[in-house]
């Protein structure tokens, strides 16, 4: 019997009264703050509207309650993760690779199927997922 190459997929978002406030997007887009020093670049970079990236910050941060960049010291220098965002980014990044072991894993239980698990970087650019889009239902 042929088995069909499929990719085990799934992705880990934080929601607060329904709503979502953090996933891969806000977490990958936080990253880039840490690399290019700005958030400006960092959406061009991710090919983001500034406003969006904005708006998608400062969402979580009313939710967290906590603020996940700061300007630098010398603020026409840009922007850098606070302390809280690089404990959330390591914190994320934890339960990420544990979900995809627990993935892998599980993968072994479909006999019929060549599954292998995707990676971050297999999310082709698209962006966080609108929880309304996932279908959450239980297995029976």
């Amino acid at each position: 019997m042929t088995k069909l190459a499929v990719k085990l997929q799934g992705r880990i978002w934080f929601e607060h009264d329904g709503e979502y406030i953090l996933g891969p997007g806000v977490v990958r887009l936080i990253r880039k703050v840490r690399e290019l020093g700005s958030l400006k670049k960092a959406a061009e970079r991710l090919n983001m509207p500034y406003r969006g990236a904005w708006g998608r910050i400062k969402k979580a941060e009313n939710a967290l309650g906590f603020p996940l960049l700061e300007g630098t010291s010398e603020r026409q220098l840009g922007m850098k993760a606070t302390a809280e965002a690089v404990e959330l980014i390591e914190a994320y990044d934890i339960l990420d690779r544990q979900c995809r072991a627990f993935l892998a894993e599980k993968s072994q239980d479909f006999p019929f199927l060549q599954a292998d698990v995707a990676g971050e970087d297999d999310w082709h650019g698209q962006d966080d997922v609108p929880p309304e889009t996932v279908n959450t239902a239980q297995p029976s």
